[in-house]
């Protein structure tokens, strides 16, 4: 029997659940521009403070600190303790926090977007791939992207496209459509809007508004160190999940 598109997403998502939980949480988060803190293992605690003073008595009274980690590596390296951290791991997107436990790796959020399958996917692949280079203006379409050329078109055809013609000549409805999912406003065109879907992927939705000589316009752009962060794929589905979230007022979905 073939494999259904739902055994597909689920392959793809535990995959991509695999290759997290290989990760250093710490290194992770630090890579990532995320904040990793540990659980608290009272009994843990407990034991090792025992331990620690039956042997100190042992040697005298002394106690050397052997809790410290000294395994060494670049963050996002294998995890040298073999997948035995337990913890939260938060990151912030579209101006809500998303929770991340380790190494259940299950998701807690308050805005509907990063609730859903689609942005869950993203988040783990970002936390698989993303570099610890900064990300600074460097806009650019989808198709200046390395092998963007693939997907270019539907983002005109079915992000682009719709959005120019329901903000023509309403800026004002597409900044305060783009306020409600925590996008920013900014220089570029006659109205744009940055959103961080993730910390280190920004994207852009440019607007040139609609006049007498030129019908109007709006570009997705993406900044090209970020853009680099998660697979081109994704950045495609980062902007058909903006860009039905612009189109209904700032809504997000219903569906998860």
């Amino acid at each position: 029997m073939a494999a259904t598109n739902e055994d597909k997403h689920r392959e793809a998502y535990e995959a991509a659940q695999d290759a997290v939980r290989a990760l250093d949480p710490a290194g992770t988060a630090a890579r990532c521009g995320a904040r990793w803190t540990p659980a608290v293992d009272t009994a843990s605690d407990a034991a090792d403070t025992e331990s620690g003073a039956r042997g100190a008595g042992r040697a005298g009274g002394t106690s050397l600190g052997g809790g410290t980690n000294l395994a060494g590596g670049d963050p996002g390296d294998s995890d040298p303790a073999g997948g035995e951290h337990t913890g939260t791991l938060e990151l912030e997107a579209l101006g809500h926090l998303a929770r991340i436990t380790w190494p259940a790796l299950d998701f807690e959020a308050d805005h509907p977007l990063l609730q859903t399958f689609p942005w869950r996917l993203i988040a783990l692949h970002y936390l698989a791939t993303a570099t610890s280079r900064p990300i600074a203006e460097n806009w650019v379409s989808y198709r200046e992207l390395p092998d963007g050329l693939f997907y270019a078109d539907t983002i005109t055809r079915e992000v682009e496209e719709p959005l120019a013609r329901l903000f023509a000549t309403d800026t004002a409805g597409f900044l305060a459509a783009g306020a409600q999912m925590g996008g920013t406003p900014g220089g570029i065109a006659d109205a744009s809007l940055t959103f961080f879907p993730l910390p280190k992927v920004p994207v852009v939705f440019a607007l040139w508004a609609e006049d007498e000589e030129f019908p109007a316009k709006l570009k997705v752009l993406y900044e090209r160190v970020g853009a680099a962060n998660v697979p081109l794929q994704d950045l495609r589905i980062l902007a058909d999940m903006l860009g039905a979230v612009l189109r209904r007022g700032g809504r997000p979905p219903a569906d998860r």
